[in-house]
This record gives structure tokens, C-alpha cells and sequence, in this order.
């Protein structure tokens, strides 16, 4: 039993100088590698907008829009910049400003 438990003992005395080894091996992370990629960068703070008149959006399978909703609907559903625009401009069926930017 005794013989066990040194076996075990040495056992563990290499292990640790193994993973001190190890340690040792891992290569100084320098500034530049810690500084962060376009991939781990934070995103934007995704835009929201709220409807300033009732409309039908005929891009969007004619989803109705009340005075005061949330726009679009989802929340995370992807809306081009140029849709974006035309709400947001007279440029649309109604020829007025449909949405606007919450802030």
C-alpha cells in the first residue's frame, strides 16, 4: 500500500512540472495581439425608430403601423438603409415621413 501511494505522489510531482512546462511554452501575449479584431469589436447600437403615422408597409407584406409602434416589427428584423430612408423621408407612397429615430 505504502509503494502505492508514493507511486502516486511522484505521479503528481511530475504532472505539475509538466503544466509548469507547459506554462512556460505559451508564448507573452504582446499589446498589439490583445487589442481587439473588427469580429470582437462591439457592434453598433442597433438604430430604433417608432411610426409618426398610421401606414401600411407594402414592402413587408402590407404589415399595418400604428401612431407610436415600434418600427420594424420584429425589433431585429434587418431593414436596408435605403428602405430606412424613404420612411423616414417624403419619398414614399404617402409623401410624407412615416417613421422617426428614437434617440
Amino acid at each position: 500500500m505504502a509503494k502505492k501511494e508514493e507511486l502516486k505522489d511522484e505521479l503528481k510531482e511530475e504532472t505539475a512540472g509538466e503544466v509548469t512546462a507547459a506554462a512556460a511554452k505559451e508564448p507573452e501575449k504582446t499589446e498589439e495581439a490583445q487589442k481587439p479584431t473588427e469580429d470582437s469589436a462591439p457592434k453598433q447600437k442597433k438604430r430604433k425608430f417608432v411610426a409618426v403615422q398610421d401606414f401600411k408597409d407594402l414592402q413587408d407584406s402590407g404589415k399595418v403601423y400604428h401612431k407610436g409602434d415600434s418600427f420594424p416589427k420584429p425589433a431585429n428584423k434587418n431593414v436596408s438603409e435605403e428602405r430606412l430612408q424613404e420612411l423616414l423621408t417624403a419619398s414614399n407612397n404617402q409623401k410624407r415621413s412615416v417613421i422617426k429615430e428614437m434617440e
